[in-house]
């Protein structure tokens, strides 16, 4: 045992021995050596222990820059876009501000734009925390045609937070923004206003007002659901006063004629007009008055004055027969009343009209023409032969245009002059539209052609044949409108 315990102790003291069977010592050698340096730093080389921390100290710099200027390019961001809606609101505002000035003919147009422009873009933009300066954008006007063109450009330098450790202490947020502004009234503008007066147009303007002029004389009518305004040698007689005395039970008014609406109509329009706009803005818009039966009438001058416009329409009634009073072969050619002709009337108004432009000067208007009617044409025309006679002398239109299609045109020889019923030809619009250098855009208000049902034609059974085929030609028109477009 003591043997046993003496060799542990040796052990424990680092020494080996190697004893025989009695326990004595044959020979030792100490387990303890001198260490050199370079065994020391092999050791250090094999030792691991703390290189995850030393990697971790290492790496932790540039993570926290990366998470630092995530953080600021996202700052930055929300800050670009506060400064792109400050931007747009400045665009806005210089190109608004233009068109005033340009409208009140004011030299400096430009100057006054780019000055609100900038106060309003710097305004917002130093509300907006985090910037180092807002200064004032860049920002330049052009006009192109009737139209004003702003454009907005900004430079602002956002400061840093995390990224300041690396040296990077601002970040620069830069945009380019436009903005156009266009208004009608702020530019130099011509509109042409021809109203449809043929006989058709003396129509009760709705199924009450036809019924309610359709009774008997005795119960308050004129017998008729049609008003007329001339007297022809076939005994029409004009009753177009009598016509608007009539008391209409649906409505508890006197009965209102399809003129009389659209004439309401338009002088409404014009009054909106005259409401809304300024004296410089309405200086810029002339205003024509045309009306038409057979042939095209030019009842108001084009000039400015919107008051004047309203107060020609005003006095626009039913077409008279027989304008032309003196008689002869030239009344024959373009003195006749009685019919409709849209075609012919809209080629004498292209032959009067001066070339449109862009609306950017008096020289060079937008133009514009709107045409009143219900859309459908009669060949009807009443002349007189003879100087003073009392009678007209009736025949077709010598300046009718036949409709190019099939099934949409009907003659009716039981009615004086043979006359022809039509719809409007769409290509005729082209001698507005497509003319060589007018460049006018053709607007049209479409009349509700209410048509006359056999009740309210009792007293004129002559009419049904005709009004049954305008009802045709209207039911073809809608049938053409709801056709749905092929695959």
């Amino acid at each position: 045992m003591a043997l046993i315990i003496l060799q542990y102790i040796k052990l424990y003291m680092r020494k080996e021995f190697i004893l025989d069977d009695s326990g004595a010592e044959l020979q030792g050698r100490s387990m303890i050596a001198k260490k050199s340096p370079s065994c020391a730093l092999r050791r250090l080389a094999r030792d691991e222990k703390g290189a995850s921390l030393l990697m971790f100290a290492l790496a932790i710099i540039p993570v926290m820059l990366a998470v630092g200027a995530a953080i600021d390019y996202g700052r930055s961001a929300s800050i670009k876009n506060a400064l792109n809606a400050a931007a747009d609101t400045a665009a806005l505002t210089a190109a608004k501000v233009a068109a005033e000035q340009i409208a009140a003919n004011n030299s400096s147009w430009q100057a006054a734009a780019v000055t609100a422009a900038q106060n309003v873009f710097v305004g917002n933009a130093q509300s907006i925390g985090g910037l180092a300066a807002a200064p004032a954008p860049s920002v330049s006007l052009s006009q192109s045609g009737a139209s004003v063109v702003a454009q907005l450009s900004f430079s602002v330098q956002v400061a840093t937070t995390v990224m300041r450790v690396g040296g990077i202490s601002t970040l620069n947020v830069a945009n380019t923004v436009t903005a156009t502004i266009s208004t009608p009234l702020q530019n130099y503008t011509d509109l042409h206003i021809v109203i449809d007066t043929s006989a058709s147009m003396g129509l009760g303007a709705s199924s009450s007002d036809q019924a309610a002029l359709s009774q008997p004389t005795v119960l308050g009518g004129i017998g008729c659901a049609l008003a007329c305004h001339f007297t022809d040698d076939v005994g029409d007689t004009d009753n177009l006063a009598a016509a608007r005395a009539v008391y209409n039970p649906a409505t508890g008014t006197n009965v209102q004629l399809r003129i009389d609406a659209v004439k309401a109509a338009i002088v409404n329009a014009l009054t909106a007009v005259q409401n809304a706009n300024s004296t410089v803005e309405l200086a810029k818009l002339r205003i024509a008055v045309y009306t038409f039966s057979n042939a095209l009438a030019n009842v108001y001058p084009l000039q400015t004055g919107v008051s004047g416009a309203i107060a020609a329409v005003d006095a626009v009634d039913l077409a008279v027969s027989a304008p032309c009073s003196g008689g002869g072969s030239g009344c024959a050619v373009t003195g006749g009343a009685g019919g409709t002709n849209i075609s012919y009337s809209l080629q004498q108004l292209a032959a009067t009209l001066a070339a449109a432009g862009d609306g950017s000067s008096s020289t060079s208007p937008l133009g514009y023409v709107l045409l009143v009617t219900d859309g459908v044409q009669d060949s009807t025309y009443d002349y007189q032969a003879t100087s003073g006679s009392s009678t007209n002398t009736p025949t077709v239109d010598p300046n009718w245009v036949a409709y190019p299609t099939s099934g949409y045109t009907a003659a009716f020889p039981g009615f004086v002059g043979d006359p022809i019923v039509e719809p409007v030809d769409p290509s005729q619009c082209s001698a507005i539209t497509s003319a060589a250098g007018l460049n006018y855009k053709l607007m049209t208000m479409n009349v509700n052609y209410v048509v006359p049902t056999g009740a309210d034609l009792s007293q004129s059974p002559a009419d049904v044949p005709r009004f049954s085929f305008i009802a045709y030609l209207l039911g073809m028109g809608r049938r053409r409108r709801r056709r749905p477009a092929r695959p």
